[in-house]
């Protein structure tokens, strides 16, 4: 016993009791972390497909309306895993592109469209980006109220599971 204990009583029951319960809780805590780690892992990145864009340049003029984007990939990469979104240059205000990106699998390349709007000039910024399952359903809401009220409100913050892989800046003419 500890010098400085001597003289408390120790009921034994409920201190083992209330160790155990301890024990349990700690234990079970990391079962649940580790199973919750397991069910649903972390899904694939940006650099596990090196998205790149090539065209068009950054800071190139462009027309208004369709802009073709094109760019290269590596890897086994989806076409429902990556979109298009046109933002203003600071990220925010984002409008995802509602055409699918063309994926080549044997050249390792795709493209796709990004539309400007046909309002006066100024920067935009397009971006291709890596779309998860709550970034899919987000995309698919986007598009069902904008055919609905035929009205596209930006999107002001991605979810973290649409990774932005590469942006060019472009001037609208």
């Amino acid at each position: 016993m500890l010098w400085f204990a001597r003289g408390a009583k120790v009921n034994n029951k409920w201190t083992h009791l209330w160790g155990g319960l301890g024990l349990l809780y700690i234990v079970s805590s990391g079962f649940f972390i580790w199973i919750g780690t397991w069910i649903e892992p972390g899904g694939p990145t940006c650099s596990d497909y090196s998205i790149r864009i090539t065209s068009p340049l950054n800071r190139a003029s462009v027309q208004g309306g369709a802009v073709d984007v094109q760019g290269t990939y590596q890897g086994d990469l989806s076409n429902n895993n990556i979109v298009i979104i046109v933002s203003l240059p600071d990220g925010t205000h984002n409008w995802p592109s509602l055409a699918p990106v063309q994926i080549d699998p044997i050249l390792g390349r795709w493209k796709g469209v990004a539309y400007l709007g046909e309002d006066s000039p100024q920067t935009y910024r397009i971006s291709v980006a890596l779309v998860g399952r709550s970034g899919r359903a987000l995309l698919m809401y986007f598009t069902k109220v904008g055919r609905d009220t035929g009205q596209w409100p930006s999107i002001e913050v991605l979810p973290d599971d649409i990774q932005v892989c590469d942006y060019v800046l472009v001037e609208k003419k």
